[in-house]
């Protein structure tokens, strides 16, 4: 494509230089960086290299907005957040003169929703279940990492993410600190009281082992933020697929599944909460509330249990 500065046009660097520096504004955090560099890589191979802003002129962002980003395999809400991005970047170099203030080629396109249904996600059903805990899955740690998911809810980069110092024993019973979470309630201490998470956690700790050591030391990061869940979810898709079971399950359905089973076992929601690390909602639970206790969370922790199917199936899966 061939491109040329309309007379007029601010001087100023390269968007290479000028998209590097968007994307290392003070504050923004790592998934922000890969985002916006990755916004600006795509803008960059259609414009053909590195050009001053000034040549993206209305027509060649419409010419790119409806042959690029209408036609993108990306989900609705992916393509309107890169042109959420393209725009934010271009009132950033207005605001500091690399072109005219107020001059803006993304803004005012709308983007259609995709004609694809996504399914709706779900619990996994008890046939499901048996279903996805058999075959011969090779990735490590893969299969210890589901059977825990399933019998503790919790998510699957607080597993990949425990260290041996986040495990200590009492009685028998397993003591869980997740201390990775994705808010403040997902902090918590697990009671994992069940023979079949109990006998995983009890395989994989090391007495004499340094607290920071990993629980699964062969799992390696992986992606752009390096989690040590990224090769294990890649994996978990692999299997999930062979067994069958796609579109509207994944493994955080081994999640929905166990709030679900607790539902069931007509366990109390603010129990449930605790366990899982939801936020409760009224002010007596966010303020004056001191947590859950070891007492209410080891109750919760031996209430779990399976049909007889499944959890042959768990036990036949993890030898």
């Amino acid at each position: 494509m061939q491109l040329i500065a309309p007379a007029g046009a601010c001087p100023s660097a390269g968007l290479n230089e000028l998209a590097e520096k968007w994307a290392e504004i003070a504050g923004t955090t790592k998934t922000v960086r890969y985002q916006r560099r990755q916004v600006y890589a795509e803008l960059r191979a259609y414009l053909g290299g590195d050009h001053p802003p000034g040549v993206v002129t209305n027509a060649i962002a419409a010419a790119y907005v409806d042959e690029r980003l209408a036609k993108s395999p990306d989900s609705a809400s992916t393509r309107r957040r890169k042109l959420s991005a393209l725009a934010a970047f271009w009132e950033w170099l207005g605001l500091r003169g690399y072109v005219p203030k107020g001059v803006n080629p993304w803004k005012g396109f709308r983007l259609n929703p995709s004609d694809r249904k996504t399914p709706l996600k779900r619990p996994y059903t008890m046939p499901e279940l048996v279903r996805l805990f058999s075959g011969s899955p090779t990735y490590p740690a893969l299969r210890e990492v589901m059977a825990l998911g399933l019998y503790t809810g919790a998510r699957i980069d607080e597993l990949c993410s425990l260290t041996q110092g986040d495990l200590r024993w009492e009685r028998g019973v397993a003591y869980v600190r997740i201390a990775k979470a994705k808010t403040n309630a997902g902090v918590r201490t697990l009671a994992v009281v069940h023979p079949i998470p109990v006998g995983i956690l009890r395989a994989r700790w090391k007495r004499r082992a340094s607290p920071a050591a990993q629980l699964f030391p062969e799992l390696k990061g992986g992606g752009y933020d390096k989690r040590l869940s990224w090769h294990v979810g890649q994996a978990f898709r692999y299997h999930r697929n062979k067994q069958g079971l796609t579109g509207a399950t994944d493994f955080h359905s081994l999640r929905r599944t166990f709030i679900t089973r607790l539902e069931n076992l007509s366990i109390d929601q603010v129990h449930i909460a605790r366990y899982v690390g939801h936020s409760l909602p009224t002010l007596a639970f966010r303020v004056y509330s001191g947590g859950a206790t070891e007492v209410t969370q080891r109750a919760t922790g031996k209430a779990i249990t399976y049909p007889r199917d499944v959890e042959n199936a768990v036990r036949r899966f993890l030898k």
